[in-house]
């Protein structure tokens, strides 16, 4: 873990430059509307506890339930040394969290925590435990947890073990589909060997039990797969992404993807380009940045990262890339360029972190990164930059410029359902007058606009935030809650000493910015003879309408259709009656239907589910 402790000479070089500069103000597009923040930090970790910088992670659920989890060192127990899990839940409508929970045992040195939350609200959390008592040192200790808090409960269940013992766990991500099946990808070390391999085990929608480990990377000694990331489309479709060394020092970004109602996975696919080592000249985009992968809600699948480009040997040039594989598709289209070639995009051996993705509901994509010229001696400062492809389109728009000459160590973004776009950074904090401090700053895009507010400080200057770890989530109404790690004291980095403790803190922005949410789960379809009842559960009142549909000879027929108001929350049945041709068409042969329900809340905007189902042959 890097931590403020461990900066470089090279960045402490840039953050005199960019203090230098600082003055020089770059020009600006005029800003919009941010988020309110009125609301001030909240202090989540007890500050006894020494939380490790980065740990924490943020999921809002779709009712507005916030969890909050991080390691801290658990100093309280005697076993300075070892991490413990923890977590704290805000309800939903609240501005108070819960009581801390902790969701590991002490003395297993839990590290390296993930969270997901599904649509009805079920929260699943990963990390790695310790086996043998060597904290992870001998690479084969780790051993792959989870921890399931069901829909409606306040309590997480029994911790259990996903992998197996001596296979050295790391690098975990999880991913809820939205029939509630849920799916979690790791790296895990050949006994043999020492290969790095991707895996996945699934718990289907409505199991309590994982299904077996697989290997979705090769087993080839000296490729190593690192790094798995995973997104889950509305219909369950599955894609894994990592990043794959080809043997020959080189590093390339593959894919696999487990399509809708499959329990396979199908073949690995290349996403960048590898290399001929005796040959320099193909040595270009050979060495990948860790990928990032969204989906649309169509199914459209897009993957971004980083690689070398030009010359491999100067190690200083990298360009941020994207691939997107079409609604329909198998097939990924080509490399597009998201950054401009000739400028360092962050994201590969020096940088701190690779470019980050968030896609909205209309498709929308938005990408972040940061970038200069050189990061060689007196190099000018990284500056922070986004770009996004509008939803339906093909192409990226330009590139928008969001720092003046600071030095951005970190950042991540999320998207609102109405679509407004947060941007959550590191920064100096040039305020300070010996040291080096770093705040966490906030900048928003409203829904509608093409240009970002101006940064928002989150963090209390003086407390040295951690300078790569925020992380944000934006909950059904707008509001966004974003999380970092900061030290307990405001001791200058050169004199800091072996007590300083971190803290994780939290702070939330004003509510209420978009309109009531229309997020639901995929219903579950029954057929009778006479009708289809569809058990739909429903995040507020609204209206929920559903047309089911099947194809004839080139028309579309329609089967039945059928409405209702819910005044609250909770689950509601429709019944579909079949139409007499359907029956009567039924009495032949079985009929393939598209079933399309809507909910569409009060005060809010309509939302879809399509599902396809067979009516059997029923005389």
């Amino acid at each position: 873990m890097i931590t403020s402790r461990k900066i470089s000479v090279q960045v402490v070089t840039a953050l005199l430059a960019a203090f230098a500069a600082a003055v020089l103000l770059a020009a600006m597009p005029s800003p919009a509307a941010a988020l309110e923040w009125s609301l001030p930090a909240v202090t989540l970790s007890d500050s006894r506890t020494n939380a490790i910088p980065g740990s924490q992670q943020v999921v809002d659920a779709a009712d507005g339930t916030t969890t909050v989890i991080w390691t801290s060192r658990d100093g309280l127990s005697g076993i300075g040394l070892s991490g413990i899990l923890q977590a704290r839940i805000r309800p939903a409508g609240s501005d108070t969290f819960g009581d801390v929970v902790n969701l590991s045992d002490p003395g297993q040195n839990a590290r390296a925590p993930q969270v997901a939350v599904g649509a009805d609200g079920t929260t699943t959390v990963v990390w790695v435990r310790d086996g043998n008592g060597l904290n992870g040192s001998d690479g084969l200790s780790g051993i792959l947890m989870t921890s399931t808090r069901p829909a409606g409960s306040s309590t997480f269940g029994a911790a259990e073990d996903l992998s197996v013992a001596g296979q050295g766990a790391f690098g975990a991500a999880v991913a809820i589909g939205a029939d509630g099946a849920t799916t979690v990808v790791w790296t895990r070390r050949d006994g043999l060997t020492a290969t790095a391999i991707t895996q996945a085990r699934t718990r289907p929608a409505g199991s309590a039990t994982f299904s077996a480990a697989e290997n979705l990377s090769g087993v080839v000694e000296g490729r190593s797969s690192y790094a798995p990331r995973i997104a889950i489309g509305a219909d369950g479709a599955t894609t894994v992404v990592w990043t794959h060394y080809d043997g020959f020092g080189f590093v390339i970004v593959q894919a696999r993807t487990r399509p809708a109602g499959s329990d396979t996975f199908g073949g690995v696919e290349d996403l960048s380009t590898g290399a001929d080592f005796a040959d320099p000249a193909t040595w270009d985009l050979a060495i990948a940045s860790p990928p990032a992968v969204v989906v649309a809600a169509d199914g459209a699948t897009t993957v971004v990262w980083s690689s070398s480009k030009g010359s491999y040997l100067n190690g200083y040039n990298y360009i941020v890339h994207a691939r997107t594989r079409p609604a329909g598709s198998d097939t990924f289209g080509g490399v597009v360029d998201v950054s401009t070639a000739g400028q360092y995009s962050a994201g590969t051996q020096i940088a701190a972190t690779p470019p980050k993705v968030a896609i909205a509901a209309d498709g929308a994509i938005t990408v972040v990164w940061s970038w200069h010229a050189d990061f060689r001696a007196n190099a000018p400062a990284p500056i922070m930059h986004v770009r996004t492809r509008p939803a339906g389109s093909d192409t990226f728009g330009a590139i928008e410029n969001l720092s003046v000459p600071r030095q951005y160590f970190a950042w991540t973004v999320a998207i609102a359902a109405d679509g407004a776009t947060t941007i959550v950074s590191t920064t100096p904090d040039f305020s300070a007058t010996s040291g080096f401090y770093f705040l966490v700053q906030v900048r928003t895009r409203p829904a509608g606009s093409d240009t970002f507010s101006a940064p928002v400080d989150l963090s209390a200057a003086g407390q040295n935030a951690n300078a790569f770890s925020p992380q944000v989530a934006v909950a059904a109404d707008g509001a966004a809650t974003v999380v970092w790690t900061t030290e307990a004291d405001s001791t200058a980095l050169g004199a800091k000493s072996s007590a300083v403790r971190n803290i994780v803190q939290a702070r939330t922005s004003d509510r209420g910015n978009t309109k009531p949410t229309n997020l639901f789960p995929t219903p579950k379809v029954k057929i009778s003879s006479t009708a289809l009842i569809s058990t739909v559960r429903l995040p507020g009142p609204g209206t929920l309408t559903q047309r089911v549909t099947r194809k004839s000879r080139g028309a579309v027929l329609t089967v039945c259709k059928t409405s209702r108001k819910a005044a609250k929350a909770g689950t509601v049945k429709l019944t579909c009656k079949l139409s007499a041709a359907t029956r009567k068409a039924r009495a032949k042969g079985s009929l393939r239907v598209s079933v399309k329900t809507t909910f569409t809340p009060t005060g809010g905007l309509p939302a879809s589910k399509t599902q396809t189902v067979t009516l059997k042959r029923k005389r």
